[in-house]
C-alpha cells in the first residue's frame, strides 16, 4: 500500500512558526519602544543646545553693536523667541500652565515661572523630578560679579555679568 504525500503545513508546524513570529514581533516592539525614547532624549537635548547657542548669538549682538548688554532683560524672555525657527513640538507659552493639560513631548514657556519645560513623552526610563512630574525645566539663571563677603560695594547695585540657560533640577534619564 502507497500512502499519499500531503503538500502543506501541518498544525504543529504552523503553531511553531507563530510561536516564532510571535516572539521576533515582541523583540522588535520592545525595541522600536526604546529607539523611539533614545530619539525624544537627543531631540531634547538637541533643542536645548540650540536655545544655549540662540543666547550666545543674542549676547554676541549686543557686543558686537557696542550696546550694553541688559542681562536681567534677556533673563525675562521666553528663549524659544530666539529661534530662527520654532521646534515643531513648541505648544507656545502659558501663565501658570498644569503639565497634564500640555501634550507630551512639546515644550512650552511657562511665563508666571519664567521657565520653560519639555513635557517627556516616551518616559519609560526617565525618572521623574522631586515634583513627581515628568518634565525636564530650564530657567535663565544670571550671574554675578563675586564680591567681599557677598556684600555690594559702595553704593553701586549688584549688576550681572552673565546669563546660563541651566535646567532647574538635575534630569534622570537612561539611568546606568
Amino acid at each position: 500500500m502507497r500512502r499519499e504525500d500531503k503538500a502543506g503545513f501541518t498544525l504543529l508546524e504552523f503553531s511553531v512558526v507563530a510561536v516564532i513570529l510571535s516572539i521576533l514581533a515582541a523583540v522588535l516592539l520592545e525595541r522600536l519602544v526604546y529607539y523611539q525614547e533614545v530619539a525624544e532624549k537627543i531631540n531634547m537635548e538637541a533643542t536645548a543646545s540650540a536655545l544655549r547657542s540662540a543666547l550666545r548669538l543674542k549676547v554676541a549682538e549686543y557686543m558686537m553693536a557696542g550696546q550694553k548688554i541688559e542681562y536681567e532683560q534677556l533673563a525675562r524672555e521666553n528663549p524659544v523667541d530666539w529661534l530662527e525657527i520654532k521646534p515643531p513640538n513648541y505648544a507656545g507659552a502659558f501663565s501658570g500652565s498644569q503639565p497634564d493639560a500640555r501634550p507630551s513631548g512639546s515644550w512650552y514657556f511657562d511665563q508666571s515661572g519664567r521657565m520653560l519645560i519639555y513635557q517627556v513623552g516616551h518616559g519609560q526610563n526617565f525618572v521623574p523630578d522631586s515634583l513627581d512630574l515628568r518634565q525636564v525645566r530650564f530657567r535663565l539663571v544670571l550671574s554675578y560679579a563675586e564680591t567681599q563677603g557677598g556684600e555690594v560695594l559702595g553704593d553701586s547695585p549688584r549688576q550681572a555679568l552673565g546669563i546660563k540657560l541651566e535646567t532647574v533640577e538635575p534630569y534622570r534619564w537612561f539611568m546606568p
